[in-house]
């Protein structure tokens, strides 16, 4: 980035981070951002722990002992388990 640029990139942030009605505003979007994004993340996990939930549902069904199947997807024993009932 040229030096002018960049000085004009200083001069707005400065600029901006002096209104308090910006900073507000920047404020309430970075935190709509961090909870889309932790909910986005929640659920990508659910969706993997589903899918590993699947899969040891299957390696049940195939006949899989239980610790191979912990093995394979990092679920709790207790969890397996219980899908056997």
């Amino acid at each position: 980035m040229e030096k002018e640029a960049k000085d004009k990139l200083v001069r707005k942030v400065d600029d901006y981070s002096k209104n308090k009605k910006m900073v507000k505003l920047y404020s309430k979007y970075s935190r709509s951002e961090l909870e889309r994004n932790t909910l986005i993340h929640e659920a990508e996990v659910r969706g993997i722990n589903q899918g590993k939930v699947e899969i040891a549902k299957k390696l049940l069904d195939d006949g899989m002992n239980i610790e191979e199947i912990k093995d394979i997807t990092s679920l709790d024993v207790k969890v397996i388990e219980d899908l056997k009932k």
